[in-house]
């Protein structure tokens, strides 16, 4: 995210779960909920160059930035306001 936006980024350290989808979004919202209600997901496709599709990982990353931060990155995407 860092090189496609060009910005200075400081994650925190990531975390893992494993658990009912309802239960796993849950846990994460609710550490967030009381600085914001939105987040960013990105699905994601994990393989080596030479692999079959078979052999692949699919996932999701939930990218859920300081709400002040909003602005800010969809600027460096390219996002207008009104989009």
């Amino acid at each position: 995210m860092a090189d496609l936006t060009d910005l200075h980024l400081y994650p925190s350290v990531p975390a893992l779960s494993f658990d009912m989808f309802g239960a796993v979004i849950s846990h994460g919202l609710l550490e967030l909920s009381d600085i914001g209600d939105y987040a960013i997901i990105i699905d994601t496709v994990i393989k080596e160059e030479d692999q079959q599709k078979f052999d692949t990982v699919k996932g999701h990353f939930f990218l859920l930035p300081d709400p002040s931060s909003f602005n800010k990155l969809f600027k460096a995407l390219g996002v207008n306001d009104e989009d």
